[in-house]
């Protein structure tokens, strides 16, 4: 009995010192000789990695690093400082100096009396339109005559009226008007200068306005 345990425990101190000769120690990794650090290298990063770094703000795998700041292209910012500039400056221009529109109509009176007052204190004569709704010669010189460019320029000159005779009974009366239209030129007192009975066409039209300004 004290055989066998004395044959196991010096098979057991066997074993133990084999298992210890057999694995070896790890050995400390050393750099390799004449190896140096190269000065100002740097890593370089692929550009789809680089965007990404900048979006996410941090370095995968590297927490706590602050957030990239993305510098714009240089001289977007003075690009967008002139073109800022410029559209305050065109707004200070049109709100201090307003865009000054063409007329292109004529620009009428449609009060008798109104009429005269504008002609007395302008010093101009006036171009008094006698018509009616039920007119239709009255309305082709509206359409025709009144879209004219050369008459629309002339009538600049007076005073325009335009007589309603449906409403106004009272003026055609004191003028004497038989048929539509009629046109009178008259002073700003009232005196009749010229007239035209019926309708005329633009050439015609401005003919007869230019005779009323070079004969008054």
């Amino acid at each position: 009995m004290y055989l066998v345990r004395w044959l196991c425990l010096c098979l057991i101190i066997f074993l133990g010192v084999g298992c210890n000769q057999g694995i070896a120690p790890k050995e400390e990794l050393k750099p390799l000789p004449g190896l140096k650090p190269v000065p100002g290298f740097k890593p370089e990063i692929d550009s789809a990695v680089q965007q990404e770094i900048i979006q996410e703000g941090n370095v995968k795998g590297s927490p706590g690093l602050p957030p990239a700041k993305i510098t714009p292209p240089i001289g977007s910012k003075k690009k967008e400082g002139i073109e800022e500039q410029s559209k305050q400056a065109q707004i200070h221009y049109l709100q201090q100096k307003p865009m000054e529109i063409e007329t292109k109509e004529i620009k009428w009176y449609t009060s008798f009396e109104k009429g005269l007052k504008a002609g007395k204190e302008e010093g101009k004569p006036l171009m008094v339109d006698f018509e009616a709704s039920w007119c239709g010669w009255c309305k082709k010189l509206d359409e025709i005559t009144y879209k004219d460019t050369q008459v629309i320029t002339l009538s600049k000159k007076f005073i325009p009226v335009k007589v309603d005779c449906d409403t106004d009974r009272v003026t055609p009366q004191k003028y004497g008007i038989r048929g539509l239209p009629t046109i009178i030129f008259m002073d700003s007192a009232g005196q009749i200068l010229h007239q035209i009975i019926g309708y005329r066409g633009p050439e015609d039209f401005a003919a007869e306005m230019n005779k009323v300004v070079n004969e008054n």
